[in-house]
């Protein structure tokens, strides 16, 4: 009995040998683009098919149907913000008191790097500020910067500096490439990236002036020039004239005093002539001597 358990216990347990084998006969389900079921099949199915309801707005008109208007409204409504309306004083204010404002396109980047741009431009006087379209359109309008508000899409970057340090500004911003300047306002006046260019290249305001100045008057002088020009030749033409007729006249002058001066000069030595003679004939003549005296 022993034997017999040993001999079960010590040979090897017999194990089936699985075979995995791909029957090619029957096609691959395709998930995407099922066989279609047995016409028996595909009747039964139409027939139990439910019908819903149609939705009632198939039935309104299409006045009814449109709601744009009333998602437009909906989006257009903003509750009153006390914190907003802060910042909207705060852009207002410095609207106010700037020379130079610079309206920027921002592009993404960290908060490091953020930090980084606002010292930079800090040190040189100038505040960057990140401000959304409808903040910025409390603050400005009714004012005379509103049509900057075409600029703005939802969120941008506006800097703005008391002095219009123009040249300061475009050398930052050069080493800033996801600042992208678009316009500018310097001193009231709005001004493109060209436009901003040309400011830095120009010299000092008062030498512009001057030379604005003077080139408006060279065309207010070439014009009295022009008029007074016929007049100063017709004065020119009558003094050569007066002039060649005192030519003339001159030497017959002269000849007329020194044939007055000869004829007087002629009488004169006549008369100390006829004195001459006068004289020797009474030396000559014996009447007019005296008698002797008596003695």
């Amino acid at each position: 009995m022993a034997s017999i358990t040993e001999k079960v216990l010590l040979t090897k347990v017999w194990q089936p040998m699985l075979l995995f084998a791909r029957n090619g006969s029957h096609r691959r389900v395709n998930l995407q683009r099922p066989r279609p079921p047995h016409y028996q099949r595909a009747l039964l199915e139409a027939l139990v098919k439910p019908k819903y309801p149609k939705p009632i707005e198939n039935f309104l008109p299409l006045s009814r149907k449109c709601l744009k208007k009333e998602e437009a409204e909906i989006k257009a409504y903003r509750p009153d913000n006390p914190y907003e309306n802060l910042l909207a004083e705060h852009l207002k204010q410095l609207f106010k008191e700037s020379r130079l404002i610079a309206i920027c396109h921002r592009n993404m980047f960290e908060k490091e790097e953020q930090f980084g741009i606002n010292i930079r431009f800090k040190r040189e006087g100038m505040i960057l500020k990140n401000s959304s379209k409808h903040t910025l359109k409390i603050a400005i309008a009714n004012t005379k910067y509103e049509p900057i508000l075409q600029l703005f899409s939802l969120h941008q970057t506006i800097i703005f500096s008391a002095e219009p340090k123009v040249d300061l500004l475009l050398k930052i911003l050069k080493k800033t490439p996801k600042l992208i300047l678009m316009a500018g306002i310097v001193d009231g006046y709005s001004a493109s990236v060209t436009h901003l260019n040309d400011y830095c290249r120009r010299q000092n305001l008062e030498t512009a002036r001057a030379e604005l100045v003077s080139v408006l008057n060279l065309g207010a002088q070439r014009i009295v020039a022009d008029l007074n020009q016929q007049q100063r030749m017709l004065v020119g033409q009558l003094d050569q004239h007066v002039a060649i007729h005192a030519g003339k006249s001159a030497p017959a002058d002269s000849q007329q005093q020194s044939d007055v001066g000869n004829s007087a000069q002629a009488d004169s030595h006549q008369q100390n002539e006829a004195d001459g003679k006068s004289a020797d004939s009474e030396k000559t003549d014996p009447t007019n001597e005296k008698p002797p005296s008596e003695t």
